[in-house]
């Protein structure tokens, strides 16, 4: 996936209570607006890879990717460290919050980072990162395939 920012401005709208998610859809591609403090919008696009890119002003992987080991000897990977999401899953802080509360655990057990207990951890990290990855790839699914010829950029967002 790739994830470009599109729209970064201040749209002079009178400071109200923020929007989390403002969501549409055209084709292959989504894009969602959030806007913040002080009247800040920022709009992103989010592509599968190899799709026709449009005009960008930042352009960033945005692949859901897991660690080989989460946890080894003498270390332990949390959050983001040890597996990221797709921005538009909304996975990354859940995921770090229950990440350190399940490290803390490991570490504060009586066989401490065991390699049996790094093991189990890198396990869970595993299985949960798997489990998103399931559910993502249905929602995925359910969008239709990208078209064949090249977009036309101006319409690669329905606002």
């Amino acid at each position: 996936m790739v994830a470009e920012l599109v729209e970064d401005a201040a749209d002079g709208a009178p400071a109200g209570p923020a929007s989390w998610l403002d969501y549409s859809s055209d084709g292959p591609t989504w894009s969602y607006r959030i806007r913040g403090p002080q009247g800040r919008v920022q709009t992103w696009r989010i592509r599968r890879s190899g799709t026709p890119a449009g005009d960008a002003l930042l352009s960033v992987d945005a692949s859901a990717c897991l660690l080989s080991e989460a946890a080894g000897e003498g270390w332990i990977a949390v959050g983001d460290a040890a597996m990221a999401f797709d921005p538009i899953a909304s996975q990354g802080l859940f995921n770090a919050l229950s990440s350190t509360l399940v490290a803390t655990g490991a570490l504060l057990s009586a066989d401490r980072l065991s390699p049996t207990s790094a093991r189990l951890y890198s396990d869970a990290v595993a299985t949960t990162f798997l489990h998103c990855e399931a559910g993502r790839s249905s929602v995925y699914g359910a969008m239709p395939p990208a078209p064949q010829s090249r977009a036309d950029p101006a319409k690669t967002i329905a606002q």
